[in-house]
């Protein structure tokens, strides 16, 4: 048992935040991974302009493991 109500809980606000910031992030690392594909003359975005997109922006950094995982 809880000893404090508040404990778990959050504000309203806290979903429309959260898919914002979400919602944020995946169009800025999809239109950095479309500006991969357009400098290399692409007509398809691979998982190749992805790892480049990860590799060459710091603020992708994070995905590095994922990307370079074979699975």
């Amino acid at each position: 048992m809880q000893s404090n109500e508040d404990v778990g809980k959050m504000s309203v606000s806290v979903p429309y935040v959260a898919s914002k910031a979400l919602e944020m992030f995946i169009n800025d690392f999809v239109l950095a991974t479309y500006d991969e594909s357009k400098k290399k003359k692409a007509n398809r975005i691979t998982i190749e302009h992805i790892r480049t997109t990860v590799k060459n922006n710091p603020l992708f950094e994070f995905l590095q493991n994922t990307v370079n995982s074979e699975n």
